[in-house]
């Protein structure tokens, strides 16, 4: 089983193309399952990918602290994960057996040079063991990128200026509502990509197409459930957000079609709809974010969900739901369950220190399946967070 996934990686040859292009990326442009060559892609035509960087093309790597030439050359190599600084327009990469973080910048003539660092951060790694491989990356829109191993034991956190910052976050946690889901499971959650979304939380899609979100500041992992559509061979290999704040994942073997996925309800559907190029497309990137900040609806009074605070899962499959909040303050809260009509069903008072907290919600077995509202309020009675939660029954 293919437990890394490699990159697609994304670049720009001109601020103007910068804008037009959406995902960018390593591809295998002239043997199999060999992602080394960098490509772009803006629309879903043939005429729409571009070569960008040729693996076999020998360019200067400059040693990113002090900016000069480190006497080494780049000419390309197998990589597992890269993250796109759309504001500096810097492609970052780890590659798969290189202890190192590299970066690039696009200019209008193409690749010139590569940048590269290291750190006692990824010195830590044994790159021969795939469970140590980093295979996902994301980039925020606050130039903040985050790096994550096959094993979800290490979240590493970077900077993206003139001089990077490395350092490691620590393991990521599962939710106990996850079950026999777990963030760390070599079958089911190796691989695949991360992109960050407009909600501040990071979402890993796993090689077997399999769905969390975390936030990094608490790295507990909540199942969302797996991707829905997909043919039976394809693998999440790569992920980005297109401009639309929708998802696209790509497959790294077998020159399948990349697949669009509506992160409302993680549908997908295909991409390429005429034909399709035979690009083997993995770790993907872009500059943009995953939609999944809740609107306001002024119809029903509802308030617009607090980025802060999240609920795990919703819709909710039995009778336990998680609340997970970033930034909680010392004090007793009150979580009230209302039918549409405004009438209290059930109401619930939990005792919270300041910060990162999670704590699960019990919805008695007598509460009717379908649609309520959840409201939080503070330990000053004032409400900070409301939202519909949908009771499917077991």
């Amino acid at each position: 089983m293919k437990r890394f996934i490699l990159p697609f990686l994304m670049v720009t040859t001109t601020a103007a193309f910068a804008q037009r292009a959406a995902i960018y990326g390593f591809g295998a442009t002239d043997a199999p399952q060999q992602w080394k060559s960098i490509q772009s892609f803006s629309a879903p035509d043939d005429a729409s990918v571009k070569l960008v960087y040729d693996h076999q093309q020998s360019v200067p790597l400059m040693n990113g602290f002090t900016q000069r030439n480190s006497g080494r050359n780049y000419s390309g190599e197998m990589v597992a994960a890269a993250g796109y600084a759309a504001a500096s327009q810097k492609l970052f990469f780890i590659p798969m057996f290189q202890k190192e973080l590299r970066w690039t910048n696009l200019e209008e003539n193409g690749v010139s040079k590569f940048f590269s660092i290291t750190s006692p951060v990824l010195d830590q790694l044994d790159f021969n063991k795939v469970e140590h491989q980093i295979t996902r990356m994301a980039i925020g829109n606050k130039g903040v990128g985050y790096a994550l191993t096959n094993d979800a034991m290490h979240l590493i956190e970077f900077t993206t200026g003139n001089t990077p910052s490395i350092k490691d976050l620590g393991q990521l946690v599962d939710a106990r509502s996850n079950g026999q889901n777990s963030v760390h499971s070599s079958c089911a959650s190796f691989g695949g990509d991360m992109v960050m979304g407009d909600d501040d939380n990071l979402y890993l899609i796993t090689m077997r197409n399999h769905i969390y979100q975390f936030n990094p500041a608490n790295k507990i992992t909540h199942y969302l459930g797996a991707i829905k559509g997909l043919p039976a061979s394809f693998t999440s290999n790569g992920a980005a957000a297109l401009a639309s704040g929708e998802l696209i994942l790509s497959c790294s073997n077998g020159d399948q079609n990349s697949y669009v996925v509506d992160p409302k309800n993680w549908e997908a559907r295909p991409y390429f709809v005429n034909h399709v190029p035979k690009l083997n497309l993995s770790d993907l990137a872009s500059g943009h974010l995953l939609a999944r900040k809740a609107k306001s609806n002024p119809t029903n009074n509802i308030a617009a969900s607090n980025a802060l605070i999240q609920l795990y899962p919703n819709p909710v499959v039995g009778n336990r739901v998680q609340i997970s909040m970033t930034k909680a303050v010392s004090g007793n809260h009150q979580v009230q369950l209302m039918d549409l009509s405004g009438k209290l069903v059930h109401q619930q008072n939990v005792n919270l220190n300041n910060g990162a907290q999670t704590f699960q919600l019990n919805i008695p077995a007598k509460i009717a399946r379908g649609t309520y509202l959840l409201k939080l309020t503070d330990p000053a009675s004032k409400s900070i967070y409301t939202d519909k939660l949908i009771l499917q029954g077991n």
